[in-house]
């Protein structure tokens, strides 16, 4: 399965071509799901997370509804189907080996793209986190 990035203003015509894709990453991209949210496909998910409010533009919206979450537990990935927000450390470094390391404390959130009558034509799949 081919993978294509993009690295243009997506205010402007993309040149891609409308419901298509199935993923949209929208991570510390600051509400661009306004402007990209047309391409994906029916069905299609966009991962999203809480930084820059990336969660907050979507998660009103009639056309998506929220299937999961990807919370880092015990150094690794998990998806959850427990809605809550884990509680998180303000810090985003500890001091490790006399270094800065980065502590990842986002959440992210799974939203395929339904209907407006709130008919989700997602379809489970399994799906790992690395």
């Amino acid at each position: 399965m081919p993978v294509t990035g993009v690295n243009i203003d997506v205010i402007s015509n993309l040149g891609l071509k409308l419901a298509s894709y199935d993923l949209l990453l929208s991570l510390f991209a600051g509400k661009m799901i306004e402007y990209c949210e047309k391409y994906i496909k029916p069905g299609g998910i966009i991962l999203t997370g809480s930084f820059f409010s990336d969660n907050e533009s979507i998660k009103e919206k009639e056309t998506f509804k929220l299937i999961g979450l990807i919370k880092r537990k015990n150094k690794k990935y998990i998806l959850s189907h427990n809605f809550a927000k884990p509680q998180q450390s303000k810090s985003k470094l500890k001091q490790k080996n006399n270094i800065l390391e980065y502590i990842d404390n986002e959440c992210y959130y799974l939203y395929p793209l339904c209907g407006l009558n709130s008919e989700c034509m997602f379809q489970p799949v399994n799906i790992s986190v690395v």
